[in-house]
């Protein structure tokens, strides 16, 4: 409305950007193949807090599953799969690695990544019966 104090015109915000979120299923996976590297890309433009959910098929699987987190700062167009990344689960999360477990990693302290990588990699034991579903949610 219309301010007579400052003769200007005043915008409220109702929902500022700041509390906004996107989330979204990364993964949903069944019987991963034996001896199998993978990732899934996050793209964290303009976003600052991230929270992971995985979900295991809750029985241990033949194979070994193990889950990381990787981040990447570049940024020069370079597309997320070509990016140089390195390894920021212990740093972020205060734990190496994720082995055929359910877990929530949670940024809460901004952070400025470009991409991060949900990498995924199973044992050559033979059982192609690993279980993996990822949820995300990002906030600016």
């Amino acid at each position: 409305g219309y301010d007579t104090a400052t003769d200007s015109m005043k915008v409220f915000e109702v929902a500022p950007l700041n509390t906004a979120y996107v989330s979204e299923t990364l993964l949903a996976l069944t019987n991963i193949a034996a001896a199998t590297t993978a990732y899934a890309y996050i793209d964290m433009n303009g976003y600052r807090y991230l929270t992971i959910q995985a979900e295991t098929d809750g029985t241990t699987p033949t194979d070994v599953l193990t889950v990381t987190v990787e981040g990447t700062c570049q940024d020069d167009g370079t597309a997320a799969a070509s990016c140089t990344y390195q390894d920021v689960t212990t740093t972020l999360f205060g734990v190496a690695s994720w082995v055929d477990t359910d877990f929530h990693a949670i940024i809460d302290t901004p952070v400025a990544f470009k991409y991060l990588r949900i990498k995924y990699n199973t044992s050559n034991t033979g059982g192609s019966d690993c279980d993996l579903t990822v949820y995300t949610k990002k906030m600016f």
